[in-house]
């Protein structure tokens, strides 16, 4: 029975974090100790909206075991953001073609609006993506002449670099 438990163990911690399930919290009892947690189970990950939405409104995808209250305390406790109003939206998962496009997993997603006159404006990352684009235009050049060079000396990979000149 303790080889299984180990076993288990050993490929529970393999599975990643936002395929794992939550633990149940331990139910209170009178004159128990306070429940703390001290890292959460849970997360979110802020995603653009696909069309113009008011200033105060915010949409993230959570993890699917998440409800509309534990998502209000998550953005209350952890981060100090007034919520006033949340809802949620389950998508479904979308089956794979065999070896061309795998299967998409089902997503929760969450619509949050901001109370007492908070607003926020996705973050612009033009700036990053056009350092981005410089870095890869060098790179790939670096790369070609890289390969021009082996290229070169095709004709002589069974001599050693060091005689090749």
């Amino acid at each position: 029975m303790a080889s299984k438990l180990a076993k288990f163990g050993k490929f529970h911690s393999r599975i990643p974090l936002w395929k794992q399930k939550v633990p149940n919290y331990p139910l209170y009892q009178q004159g128990g100790p306070q429940n703390r947690i001290l890292l959460c189970y849970f997360w979110m990950k802020l995603i653009k909206p696909h069309r113009e939405v008011p200033k105060n409104q915010v949409h993230f995808e959570v993890h699917p075991q998440m409800s509309k209250h534990d998502i209000k305390q998550y953005l209350e406790k952890i981060y100090n953001v007034p919520v006033l109003k949340v809802a949620v939206n389950n998508v479904d998962g979308k089956p794979g073609v065999y070896k061309q496009k795998p299967y998409e997993e089902p997503k929760k997603r969450a619509y949050v609006t901001l109370a007492g006159g908070q607003t926020f404006e996705f973050p612009d990352v033009s700036p990053i993506m056009s350092q981005y684009e410089k870095d890869k235009e060098e790179f790939e050049t670096t790369d070609k002449a890289f390969i021009r060079q082996q290229q070169k000396y095709w004709d002589r990979l069974s001599i050693p670099p060091w005689f090749r000149r």
